[in-house]
């Protein structure tokens, strides 16, 4: 949620957190500050504070400590940001963490007035290393060369057993007090630390981006009592595919099919390892075995001549791709296979989704993957019939297109199997030419059955052979025939319907397959809101690339006792140009045998994740109480072990955890709050069921904003409290986009943002901000594409939110859907974050 940056939290840098490039330049630099007003047209004059739509001071962090104008919390000199409108003094100052570490000892003990603020934690991770908090950088790079002896991989060089590792320097544990120090949600959006990348070589360790693996813990307890006794789960979320297309996120690549392995345990050579006997043998990191190097690990094939070893990728990124030998073939690469199922019923005619459907792909066709010229595509129609097309080349001149149709739903059969799928580059114009009259075939249909369930079976039976992707497009309730489900096929769905659909049934097929399930309440093609929002995802869904015949291996350490502990994650899978590939992703992590170092490094979001992957495992299996039970229950054993291992048993009147943790609370409100998971009979059944496919399929950034929506700096808490009369504030779950305009708006405001004089003429409901000449309305228009900008998120989605202009003093049912998103307000049997804190604390003092 956005609104004007002096409501109750100082600003927060916006500059991402970075490391510098080598040890000695631990020193932290002082902000910059830059101003554009000069150059900006000329702004007008609103009320204070109520038009700001967020700015932020650009600082550049280093490991050591922030300025103070750049700490949360603390009032600082800032650049306009978003245009340039003046900066507001902030009215509160939210205390943030204490400036000594945190112990059983030191507990109570008065916080240090000049550290007020988070700073992105001193790094820990191995490898690399920093210096440890108050250490200088001299004592910093001697601390790393005994540290790093193990891992050394300069040429020649004989290393240390792995037990020989010093300690990695950790976080260091800091409570706050939950009642007094609340949660602010920009701390959602602070970076995870860096790996530093100083090395004792010549060349520096590429880690891993959280986008890729992410741990519930960045300190692993060396023993499962420690782990049990924390009462943290210890998961990693792999995602090892974070963008829609290759060219937004390149890995590098191993093209010499030189692949060196464990031979124990199977493990790929990796930037962790160590080299033996002057390089010639290496010593696996995951289970200590030795393994020789390979012959050609050091010759360039290519070009035939010897190459520098330490230039390889795979020494050099936590996450690279080989290109896969034939021995890691079965059988030789399928081609790209998309099966089309259109529903071609009353239903989705009248509502104009198998013309929107056609038109998309038909104007997609040139996005869709087909580098190696193989992609093959097919059509199903789908009634109370099965509607098969058989599509002749573009060289078959006289050739046209053919329906046939199969009325026997028990066993559907493939009346011709060798010509229902055909490649895109030798038929592209009479596919063109099907697609365009496809609408026209069934324009008259009056039928209002629907054997979607057959139309699966004959699809998988019509691709097995090669695997691939079955896309149903579907806006009537399979009401006819059967459906069976078998391995290598994978089934996207996307849902439309006014009426119900039986999403929980439906969703179970893109759940149990690798696919995904996108849901369309109320869409008509009508509505040009509607028409441009599907057509939109589904042609950059159609672009996406994807991966065939994947086979996902997860590898851990052999032994969690070392200093640092190693996993890894493999993905062996055929691209869309088909070529086998081997994904690796290398994750290194130090491990403790203390429970406050457990505590100190663990990652609320990515605990949030889990948590929101198990509350719906079990809303399915046991149903929603239990599921919401289950959450309460969990964090109420968390901050009860908090109080009586680390925080001596006594919390006086507050309610303690680690800072880190500090926003996991209303993250589990916002769970129990959410969509899939509230406590409400007036939420349909098909809705609720699209918001679990959500709770468990989103990635961590955009997880947490559907959990606890938000917007353009500078985040606000989701209370009605943070919300003035006069102002405008823009709502984002990730998934919906509400724009909320105060019952007190100044008509200049109306006027440069809605085009309107007056409120009672604003068109509220579902729509698009009109684009006027004016400064402000272009500014508005800015922060909302931004935060529709998933790919600045690290993430790749299809998903384009509508967005629904709300007027307070509007429409009852409208207003009170947007309010919903206001995780801290009481609103349908739930609490409101000041009496859920207060819940928590009753049951953990019990």
């Amino acid at each position: 949620m956005s609104a004007p940056p002096g409501d109750g939290y100082g600003q927060y840098p916006q500059q991402p957190y970075s490391q510098p490039e080598q040890p000695e330049d631990h020193a932290s630099q002082p902000a910059a500050h830059h101003h554009d007003g000069d150059h900006k047209k000329k702004k007008r004059g609103y009320a204070a504070q109520a038009f700001d739509f967020g700015t932020g001071a650009n600082v550049t962090a280093g490991t050591g400590s922030a300025p103070a104008a750049a700490q949360y919390g603390m009032p600082q000199p800032q650049a306009p940001g978003y245009g340039g409108y003046p900066q507001q003094d902030p009215q509160v100052v939210s205390p943030g963490y204490p400036a000594q570490p945190y112990n059983a000892q030191q507990f109570g003990a008065p916080a240090s007035s000049g550290a007020g603020g988070y700073q992105a934690p001193d790094a820990y991770y191995p490898g690399p290393g920093v210096p440890a908090p108050g250490a200088g950088a001299a004592a910093g790079i001697g601390n790393i060369t005994a540290g790093m002896a193990q891992m050394q991989m300069g040429p020649g060089a004989q290393q240390a057993m792995p037990h020989a590792q010093q300690a990695v320097a950790l976080n260091q544990l800091y409570p706050v007090d939950l009642l007094n120090q609340p949660f602010n949600p920009a701390e959602l959006e602070f970076p995870l630390p860096h790996y530093s990348p100083a090395q004792p070589r010549p060349i520096h360790l590429r880690p891993i981006a959280p986008k890729y693996v992410r741990s519930t813990l960045n300190a692993i307890p060396t023993t499962n009592n420690l782990l049990k006794k924390s009462k943290l789960p210890f998961a990693l979320i792999i995602q090892p595919y974070a963008s829609l297309h290759d060219i937004d996120d390149t890995v590098p690549v191993v093209q010499d099919q030189v692949i060196s392995r464990c031979r124990r345990c199977r493990s790929y050579i990796n930037p962790y390892v160590t080299f033996l006997d002057n390089g010639h043998r290496w010593r696996c990191n995951m289970c200590n075995l030795t393994n020789d190097v390979p012959q050609a690990f050091d010759w360039d094939a290519a070009s035939q001549r010897s190459v520098d070893r330490w230039e390889r990728p795979e020494l050099n990124h936590a996450v690279v791709e080989f290109v896969a030998p034939q021995e890691y073939m079965v059988r030789p690469p399928q081609p790209l296979v998309y099966l089309f199922l259109f529903d071609v019923s009353y239903a989705a005619v009248s509502s104009g989704l198998l013309a929107t459907c056609a038109r998309t792909i038909l104007d997609s066709l040139d996005r869709i993957p087909n580098a190696d010229r193989r992609t093959r595509l097919g059509f199903v129609a789908v009634d109370s019939s099965l509607h098969y097309f058989s599509i002749p080349k573009d060289e078959d001149a006289n050739a046209e297109t053919s329906m046939l149709v199969i009325s026997d739903l028990d066993e559907p059969f493939l009346p011709v199997p060798h010509d229902l799928l055909v490649p895109l580059t030798e038929s592209r114009q009479s596919i063109e030419s099907f697609l365009t009259k496809l609408p026209e075939m069934f324009q008259n249909n009056q039928s209002n059955g629907s054997c979607m369930g057959s139309a699966l079976r004959a699809g998988h039976k019509l691709i097995s052979a090669m695997g691939g992707k079955l896309v149903v497009l579907s806006a009537s309730l399979p009401n006819l025939g059967v459906g069976k489900l078998e391995s290598q096929v994978s089934i996207d769905m996307f849902l439309f319907s006014s009426n119900y659909q039986d999403v929980a049934s439906l969703s179970n097929l893109p759940r149990y397959t690798g696919g995904q399930t996108w849901f369309y309440p109320g869409w008509n093609a009508g509505r040009p809101e509607d028409a441009i929002k599907f057509a939109s995802e589904f042609s950059d869904y159609l672009s996406s690339e994807i991966g065939l015949e994947a086979v996902l291996r997860v590898a851990i350490d052999e032994t969690v006792t070392k200093n640092v502990a190693c996993f890894q994650a493999a993905v062996l899978h055929t691209t869309c140009n088909g070529e086998r590939r081997i994904r690796v992703l290398t994750l290194a992590l130090p491990t403790t045998q203390n429970l406050s170092d457990i505590y100190a490094s663990a990652d609320q979001c990515a605990i949030a994740t889990y948590f929101s992957h198990k509350a719906v495992e079990r809303a399915l299996s046991s149903g929603l109480d239990p599921a919401r039970d289950g959450l309460q229950s969990k964090i109420t054993e968390l901050l009860q072990t908090f109080r009586k291992e680390l925080a001596g048993g006594s919390m006086g009147g507050g309610l303690q955890f680690p800072a880190n943790l500090r926003g996991l609370p209303l993250l589990f409100l916002g769970m129990m709050k959410n969509l899939g998971l509230r406590k409400s009979a007036q939420i349909p059944s098909d809705l609720r069921s699209a918001a679990l496919c959500l709770l468990s399929t989103l990635p961590v950034p955009l997880l947490m904003q559907y959990i606890y929506p938000h917007s353009a700096p500078p985040p606000l808490n989701l209370s009605s409290e943070r919300i003035v009369s006069y102002g405008l504030y823009l709502i984002d779950d990730g998934q919906t986009q509400f724009l909320w305009v105060g019952r007190d708006a100044v008509p200049q405001l109306l006027a440069d943002v809605f085009g309107v004089e007056d409120r009672t003429q604003l068109r509220v409901g579902k729509g698009t901000l009109p684009e006027l000449e004016n400064d402000f309305n272009e500014r508005i228009r800015a922060v909302i594409q931004k935060s529709r900008d998933h790919k600045a998120k690290g993430v790749g989605s299809i998903i384009v939110p509508h967005l629904y202009i709300v007027r307070e003093d509007g429409e009852p049912s409208l207003k009170l859907w947007a309010q919903t998103l206001l995780v801290e307000d009481r609103a349908d049997q739930g609490l409101s974050a000041a009496q859920w804190l207060g819940v928590l604390r009753e049951k953990v003092v019990q």
